[in-house]
């Protein structure tokens, strides 16, 4: 067994996934020190009001005929100006990342031109994940290829970001 699972938590909507209980159960006994739990993995719901100049994230996702989606969005109603530089910042990092993306170039490549865009902004801590990932028709099917530091897969023709 993996010690990187240990004390570990992972959260699967269940309902949502399709996962009957005994694969759960049956994932749990291999992984004893990960605990499976019931819950949104990302964040949880809140009752919230969206008030003026008040930046809000939203993330919905959907499934039809078998394909999946997940989509994110971040929005202001009003003004806030940090969550503007912040955006635009968001676009600089983008850019830079599509015009790295071709056949023969690593995923960490990929990733360090995003985060050389951060790093000549001079903003400390705005960014504390990966670039991209892999995924597929079904949101399941995601593979595992990563635009992180230290990914050594290799982007090849016919690859679709």
């Amino acid at each position: 067994m993996p010690t990187s699972f240990e004390g570990k938590r992972i959260g699967f909507e269940l309902g949502c996934w399709n996962l009957a209980l005994a694969d759960v159960n049956a994932l749990q006994a291999r992984l004893p020190g990960l605990k499976i739990a019931d819950e949104l993995p990302h964040a949880s719901p809140s009752q919230h009001p969206i008030c003026n100049n008040e930046p809000a994230f939203l993330e919905i996702g959907a499934s039809k005929h078998g394909y999946t989606v997940g989509t994110v969005r971040c929005a202001v109603l009003g003004r806030h100006p940090e969550a503007e530089s912040l955006h635009t910042l968001a676009e600089e990092v983008v850019e830079a990342l599509v015009a790295a993306v071709k056949p023969g170039i690593s995923a960490a490549a990929v990733d360090a031109a995003g985060r050389e865009v951060l790093k000549r902004s001079g903003r400390k801590g705005v960014f504390r994940h990966r670039s991209g990932y892999q995924t597929g028709i079904n949101w399941t099917e995601r593979g595992d290829l990563s635009l992180e530091p230290g990914a050594s897969d290799i982007l090849q023709s016919g690859m679709c970001w």
